[in-house]
């Protein structure tokens, strides 16, 4: 087993990554809250759940609303913001989609849904 460690804003936190531990959905948070939905749902899924389910503007709550509360869920259950989630996707070995231009996969940008599904 691989044990990754992140530098965040309140500390540093430990992340394990044993073979099968991959990102498997989206997620928006708040300090109170988390919607998370599987692949292949993008993050405005959650928004719009947090809407059309559960009769809350998410914006306006203040879910998912700054940058590190828009992020992705592991199979593990362990909520990753967008910069943690491509680096524990390259740790973990999970493939990327190839862009439409034949580009090579880069692996310095906040991760996207479109980037694993």
């Amino acid at each position: 087993m691989v044990i990754f460690v992140f530098r965040i804003l309140w500390g540093w936190c430990l992340f394990k990554c044993s073979g099968g531990s991959v990102i498997t959905g989206v997620a928006i948070r708040s300090d109170e809250v988390v919607i998370k939905l599987p692949k292949p749902n993008r993050h405005h899924h959650c928004f719009a759940y947090c809407k059309a389910v559960l009769g809350v503007h998410a914006t306006k709550n203040g879910i998912g609303v700054k940058a590190k509360n828009q992020g992705f869920i592991t199979d593990k259950g362990v909520y990753l913001d967008r910069m943690q989630a491509m680096k524990h996707a390259k740790k973990c070995g999970q493939e990327l989609i190839p862009h439409p231009d034949g580009s090579t996969q880069q692996w310095n940008h906040p991760l996207f849904s479109e980037d694993v599904w």
